[in-house]
């Protein structure tokens, strides 16, 4: 993976830095800004930002362009410490503006989730807590951990292996060897996560199921087939005691007395219900035919108007038939036709003609009243039969009730028994039917957890599996180990003891150096430089060899870093560059590497290989005057 950083620059300075493919060397005498212009490398590649020294407080931006896999890549990033940092990216088809690293809305990406897609590298979470995986939180592993290959900072160089000796960093350290290596991918942060939600709900459960055998322990669940059997019992027992309660509830019905009353009221019943409707359409009769005849009269009246005035008879509103008594309306006829006799009216009546009908009129408003007295006096006589027949109903139901009460008070013993025992029973039944029911749930929790247990003991084996390096990613660890043995070897590190082993190796578990049996907080200062050293230059050699998805850049700060000056201190100090020099020449077209130092040997002076020198007079960002840096960036 070719990833190379090609400008810097720090915004509100003239301050710009161009770097190459292969071997960059920044030279800078102390405190001019070395390590600060180190750390803003990697704060360009998605580091976060620690404020660096109080000299960069009028420094608002970092602008820098990346090659990543031979594209061009702009970018400006804000410096401040907060993760939401706008960070401006472009290449030649796409440009942003994204957070570095926390998202300031749901599905919005971020410059650290941008730079792993670019880089090919797969965006995982891994626990926080490596010896219980399944219980603890869970944190991103981020561009920063993945670009710790990367890098050789001047506070580890001389001390651990890439920051080793902090666990939290260490095991990030570790599962990144695994994922370039091929030992941890995808699958083993998925199978992680999925553990951690299987031993969630199988704790949930797990404590399901002890609350239920607490509670059910002692109780009659201790034989299924009893409980069962018992159920069915409670169910008879319920039947039969509403067999026997609705029994005595209709044995009053079934005396002769109580029977005959029974009968004869529901006959009464249905006379009355009878002489009600009779009586209804009689008085109904009566008020249709009042209104018969008022309809009448007022035509009467209009005929003796025109009898006297000698003019034509107007028409006149009905709303019921004078005949039938039926309700009419206009709509019934067509034209000008009467509604009431459908017959075309005469154009002219005579006198003779109106007194004619006025006489008609007359007689037949007599027969309406006639017919009013009739259905009135019909209306009434059945009142009084209704009136006649709803007390004698009533003295028929007092009678039953009687009756009724008399049984009832003879077998209230008999009937509140029956009703006591239903009451059991079905008390019984419903504490029961809850037994069944809390042993259902008690069984269901218990084959959840045997179900979860299954799935936990495969998932674990499956991750237990995926978690091995196959024998690819041994083969590669061999090929690393080899070429560490070679740079061992080349830079010349002393061996103080001959019997000590091995010589030169690779940790299987911690993936750390180790050189005279010796891992590289048991060394000395210098010693420790050179193992570092030799570990990250057979690391690239290796990448590049298998192809391994390490990014082709290499930053190494603090080389010199206790390191003396006499003979032998500096034979190694030239062997180093020397290896870096050969690293360079051989897969300078893969890889760059970026080196901040005090000085250089005579031989690389020469290469042209310097990028930027720092000087007291000349620092990374100059110091207003009068102004002294801080203690704490002396060595920088």
């Amino acid at each position: 993976m070719k990833l190379a950083i090609r400008r810097v620059a720090l915004v509100g300075t003239s301050r710009e830095i161009k770097f190459e493919q292969g071997l960059n060397v920044v030279r800078g005498d102390l405190t001019t800004g070395k390590t600060p212009l180190m750390r803003l490398l990697r704060v360009l590649l998605g580091t976060s930002y620690d404020g660096i020294i109080p000299e960069f407080s009028h420094v608002s931006d970092l602008a820098g362009e990346l090659q990543i896999e031979g594209e061009s890549v702009s970018v400006v990033r804000r410096l401040t410490q907060t993760p939401e940092a706008a960070v401006d990216i472009a290449t030649g088809k796409f440009s942003a503006r994204l957070p570095v690293s926390k998202a300031r809305r749901p599905g919005e990406a971020t410059y650290n989730g941008w730079f792993l897609e670019q880089l090919g590298l797969p965006e995982l979470r891994v626990p926080t807590a490596p010896s219980r995986p399944a219980e603890s939180a869970t944190t991103p592993v981020s561009v920063a951990d993945y670009l710790r290959y990367c890098r050789l900072t001047q506070r580890e160089i001389a001390t651990d292996v890439l920051g080793s000796s902090l666990w939290y960093k260490d095991y990030k350290r570790r599962i990144v060897f695994r994922i370039y290596f091929g030992g941890y991918d995808a699958k083993v942060a998925e199978l992680q996560e999925q553990l951690r939600q299987i031993e969630t709900r199988l704790r949930s459960t797990q404590q399901q199921t002890h609350a239920f055998d607490q509670f059910l322990e002692g109780t009659v669940l201790a034989n299924r087939a009893g409980l069962q059997r018992e159920i069915e019992e409670a169910k008879t027992r319920v039947i039969a005691a509403q067999g026997r309660s609705a029994n005595l509830a209709v044995g009053a019905d079934r005396t002769p007395e109580s029977a005959r009353l029974g009968q004869e009221i529901l006959t009464l019943d249905a006379t009355i219900r009878d002489l009600v409707e009779r009586q209804r359409a009689e008085q109904t009769a009566a008020d249709q035919n009042g209104e018969v005849a008022r309809q009448l009269r007022a035509q009467s009246g209009r005929l003796t108007q025109a009898v006297v005035a000698s003019s034509h008879f107007v028409d006149y509103e009905f709303r019921v038939c004078p005949r039938c008594s039926q309700t009419v309306t206009s709509e019934r006829a067509q034209g000008d036709n009467c509604y009431l006799c459908l017959q075309e009216p005469a154009e002219q009546l005579t006198r003779a003609d109106l007194l004619t009908e006025q006489i008609r009129v007359e007689q037949q408003i007599d027969e309406t009243d006639d017919l009013i007295q009739v259905h009135t006096a019909a209306a009434e006589r059945l009142a009084s039969e209704i009136d006649k027949a709803t007390k004698h109903r009533s003295e028929l139901s007092a009678t039953l009730d009687r009756i009724t009460e008399t049984y009832v008070s003879e077998h209230a013993q008999e009937i509140a028994a029956a009703a006591g025992e239903r009451s059991d029973a079905a008390a019984r039944l419903e504490h029961l039917e809850t037994y069944a029911r809390l042993l259902a749930k008690a069984d269901a929790a218990r084959s959840s957890t045997e179900r979860l247990v299954l799935e936990r003991d495969s998932i674990e084996g499956q991750l237990e599996e995926a978690e091995r390096l196959d024998r690819r990613a041994a083969e590669r660890m061999d090929h690393l180990e080899t070429r560490f043995a070679e740079t061992v070897e080349a830079l010349q590190i002393p061996r103080f003891d001959e019997n000590a082993e091995p010589r030169a190796a690779i940790g299987q578990a911690d993936f750390e150096p180790i050189v005279n049996g010796r891992r590289v907080e048991e060394l000395g200062g210098g010693m420790a430089v050179l193992v570092n050293v030799a570990y990250m230059i057979a690391l690239h050699r290796t990448a590049i060899d298998l192809d391994l998805a390490i990014p082709g850049l290499l930053m190494i700060d603090g080389i010199n870093q206790n390191l003396g000056r006499d003979h032998y201190d500096s034979q190694r100090y030239n062997l180093i560059w020397h290896e870096l020099v050969r690293l360079a020449d051989e897969h300078g077209d893969r890889l760059q590497l970026i080196v901040a130092t005090n000085d250089v040997p005579d031989n690389v002076a020469g290469l042209d290989v310097v990028r930027v020198r720092l000087r007291p007079d000349d620092r990374l960002v100059p110091l207003p005057p009068g102004e002294e840096p801080d203690a704490g960036e002396r060595s920088g």
